[in-house]
């Protein structure tokens, strides 16, 4: 497809928009819902390592991206992991597989006579000016949170990417200093783009919180914890910290877990089995974006004492739910949290066990908090991000 000449032509990297959504994943969809109604763009394109995308097909890409999860569409997931897996095994072939994507790519920026944006860290090799986010340097600072493979490569592709690329972008200030501290880069070249917060966590009605919870079975009030149930989310710590609360608190809260298994699943496993007698743990697994702003909202608190966070998404979607929040004193979240949070030593689960019953038996604590995190939750908004990412690209173009 061909890409008009003019200033403010913009390609982004669609391979992010991959049901269920990640953390990235969502980054890149909300922006791009930004700039597909912007009149300060002249054209807007994508690809993905299959294909390139006009607007109206990226528009068509982005509502299925949005949709609720199905069966279908989880299956459809499944069998591209096992596939996906499945090709890492053999020799060379992910190298190959990516290299030749990569050129046919780069050959079309090339003509684009665009700005490309790069939403997940790898900047395809090309002329073409480029923007590229980086969310986290968690790879680098604790590589046993992740993956050896995937440890592997975001060393190799983050050098060439922060060298080639014209600017950088994170999502913190705790990440801009990670950035500059590993690499070297000159601050004038990166920016802090903060996500927004996605539609439908606000403050919400009683009576669909009640329908929702009901649905789930939820009878019991609620302490939530959200994320990908791996090592860098803390789990186990925060089950340990639930399991030495009062037995008052064991007996009225139970404690709801929501994220979809992760990496190292098996050692949380192992924390689950634990304690699954004790009658206070429910783990709903992954729930759809429409049910999950109810499940949020219809807590008494968020629990979210991750060890390690490029931004914390969660935290500023339980505050702009009135959900008072309780986090960790470490990496980006104390930024993300500003003030408006309860922080905690996330290695220490006797802290986190005293956060919560301050959370859980404090009316005042929790409404002083409550009020706090709905008035930080109007820092952040996906139309200002959107447009602060325009005015990079509109300076390279």
């Amino acid at each position: 497809m061909g890409i008009l000449s003019g200033v403010m032509n913009l390609i982004v990297n669609v391979n992010p928009l991959v049901a269920p959504l990640s953390g990235i994943g969502h980054y890149t969809a909300h922006l791009l819902g930004e700039w597909l109604e912007s009149p300060r763009l002249t054209t807007l394109a994508g690809f993905d390592y299959k294909k390139t995308y006009d607007a109206a097909a990226l528009r068509r890409r982005l509502t299925a991206a949005l949709a609720p999860a199905s069966a279908t569409n989880a299956s459809a997931y499944s069998w591209r992991r096992v596939l996906k897996a499945s090709v890492k095994r053999l020799p060379m072939a992910r190298q190959v597989y990516d290299w030749c994507n990569q050129r046919r790519i780069a050959a079309w920026l090339d003509r684009a006579h665009a700005v490309y944006w790069e939403p997940n860290y790898h900047r395809i090799p090309c002329r073409a000016p480029s923007i590229v986010t980086i969310h986290d340097l968690s790879h680098r600072e604790y590589p046993d949170y992740h993956p050896r493979e995937r440890v592997a490569w975001l060393d190799r592709v983050l050098c060439s990417s922060v060298a080639a690329a014209d600017h950088l972008v994170v999502v913190s200030e705790f990440t801009r200093q990670a950035l500059i501290a590993a690499y070297h880069v000159d601050p004038c070249k990166i920016s802090i783009i903060p996500p927004g917060i996605n539609p439908g966590f606000e403050v919400l009605p009683d009576e669909m919180i009640t329908a929702t919870r009901a649905r789930y079975d939820l009878q019991r009030p609620y302490v939530i914890a959200l994320g990908t149930l791996e090592p860098r989310k803390n789990w186990p710590n925060l089950l340990k910290a639930f399991q030495v609360l009062p037995d008052s608190l064991k007996r009225h809260y139970q404690l709801v877990l929501i994220g979809a298994k992760g990496w190292q699943m098996h050692t949380l496993s192992a924390s689950i089995d634990a304690v699954r007698q004790e009658g206070w743990l429910n783990i709903l697994g992954y729930v759809s974006q429409t049910d999950l702003p109810f499940l949020l909202a219809g807590a008494r608190c968020l629990a979210y004492p991750s060890l390690y966070e490029g931004f914390g998404m969660p935290v500023i979607e339980a505050m702009a739910c009135g959900v008072p929040v309780l986090t960790s004193h470490v990496t980006a979240l104390p930024e993300t949290a500003g003030g408006a949070a309860y922080l905690v030593d996330p290695t220490d689960y006797y802290a986190i066990a005293q956060g919560l019953t301050a959370l859980l038996e404090d009316d005042l604590l929790c409404a002083k908090l409550r009020a706090r995190g709905l008035q930080r939750a109007k820092a952040f908004s996906w139309a200002y991000s959107a447009n602060k990412l325009l005015d990079i690209a509109e300076q390279l173009a």
